[in-house]
């Protein structure tokens, strides 16, 4: 059974698919890629950093080379490419829509996005050492969404993996769904400038037992804000405080994380934790300007805490996926933690090309701020006012099907979200407002 990518999990080709006579040799471009990933990778089922182009979610169909040998350059071309339909709760249309008026909370209308099209060529300099590169296409900009050295060596029974680049932090995961968890959104979804050095090994009756370990040096990302909807492009006013992408800016310190996972045959438990220090600038200076109960809170001027830590415990086999994690961080006196369970089955229809598989999946989601609704100095930070939705707790229940539509390269999946968000504030006797925010998604992604 295929390696699972999203709730989709690979369909292995059927066997009318081979010629009866004469079958098709794999490229020699192919084969080599495929030893030099066996012998300089890391041991199969050794986690690292997710990556959504590795060999293991997609494997090279396009496979350039500068020549024979071991020392040929490889150029392999992989890419995605999706289409998605948003339908948010409430009334659309004139006088209703609108991407910035905090009255309307975003467009309400129906529309078919083009989410993007990404193209991932990976370029094997030598066996075992990369430069892996992610270039993200939009309707409204294009720009280099990951780029890094990749180095893979083995000493005695132990892997190593070495990364130097830009791209999100090594405590990233497969998101499973067109959504990803709040708690992806706000520590770990989006990009940064880091070195990270991880060592690995399997071991036990049938390699059933194994640990990856490894430690990472970051530039610090400037807090921002990102969408509670699936949809980055229309966005709305219902957001939460996140760390965006990394960039240049004034004060920028170092962020340190660390990382382990221990596995047990299909189950593995997983660690991970990062420190560092907020900048005034896209930092502390972002939480007094943008949440209007922050400078009420004690130490709120000098406190420059940057820290997130958490925990999953996952398990795949026999067609299922289970997931359930925790996170917790601290930025400034602002305290926020988020946790997730999802599942998700696949139910095996027939051998063929073409809608091999059913897939659901379940996500019960939660995101809180602590003591949000203390009151200091006569106010809290909590306030229904949608210019403050950012200090919001929210629920999220998702649940969705999908198929693969045509082998591994095209998939459909739909999707609902059923969101709660609670914004009152009992002690200062101010009542909350709900909203009609629930959403309704398909997408149509081709991945090669």
């Amino acid at each position: 059974m295929g390696r699972v990518y999203g709730p989709w999990v690979r369909v292995p080709p059927p066997a009318e698919m081979a010629p009866p006579v004469n079958p098709p040799r794999r490229s020699p471009a192919a084969t080599a890629l495929a030893a030099a990933s066996c012998v300089f990778g890391l041991a199969p089922g050794v986690a690292r950093a997710f990556d959504p182009f590795s060999d293991a979610e997609v494997p090279p169909h396009f496979v350039l080379r500068d020549g024979a040998g071991p020392d040929a350059l490889a150029l392999a071309l992989k890419g995605e490419l999706a289409v998605r339909f948003h339908d948010l709760e409430g009334e659309g249309g004139p006088g209703h829509d609108s991407n910035t008026d905090t009255r309307t909370i975003g467009t309400r209308s129906p529309f078919v996005e083009l989410s993007g099209f990404t193209l991932a060529p990976r370029l094997t300099l030598t066996p075992g050492f990369n430069v892996n590169t992610q270039l993200r296409f939009t309707p409204d900009d294009a720009r280099v969404a990951a780029t890094w050295l990749d180095g893979r060596f083995v000493t005695g029974p132990v892997d190593h993996h070495v990364e130097v680049g830009y791209r999100p932090p090594f405590a990233t995961r497969d998101p499973h769904a067109i959504r990803e968890p709040l708690a992806a959104t706000v520590w770990w979804s989006a990009p940064e400038m880091h070195a990270t050095w991880a060592v690995g090994q399997r071991f036990g009756p049938g390699d059933a037992l194994g640990y990856t370990a490894g430690l990472s040096v970051a530039m610090g990302r400037p807090l921002g804000f990102a969408p509670v909807q699936a949809s980055h492009a229309q966005r709305g006013t219902i957001n939460v405080l996140a760390y965006d992408e990394g960039r240049v800016y004034s004060g920028n310190a170092p962020m340190y994380g660390a990382r382990a996972r221990f596995s047990a045959w299909d189950a593995a438990l997983e660690v991970f934790g990062f420190t560092g220090e907020l900048a005034a600038e896209a930092g502390t200076d972002e939480l007094r300007a943008s949440l209007a109960g922050y400078p009420s809170r004690p130490g709120s001027s000098t406190d420059r805490t940057s820290r997130w830590y958490g925990a999953r415990l996952s398990y795949d086999a026999f067609g299922v996926h289970a997931l359930v994690e925790g996170v917790a961080g601290a930025d400034g006196v602002l305290r926020r933690s988020a946790a997730d369970a999802e599942v998700s089955y696949r139910l095996r229809l027939h051998d063929g090309r073409w809608f091999a598989a059913l897939v659901p999946f379940v996500r019960y989601d939660l995101y809180r701020i602590a003591d949000s609704t203390d009151v200091h100095a006569g106010q809290s930070l909590r306030s229904p006012s949608l210019s403050q939705a950012a200090t919001w707790d929210f629920t999220v229940l998702t649940a969705g099907l999908g198929t693969p539509v045509f082998r591994e390269l095209l998939e459909l999946r739909v999707e609902y979200d059923h969101i709660t968000e609670d914004n009152a504030v009992p002690t200062l006797d101010i009542p909350g407002a709900a909203f009609r925010n629930d959403e309704l998604r398909a997408e149509l992604r081709l991945r090669f």
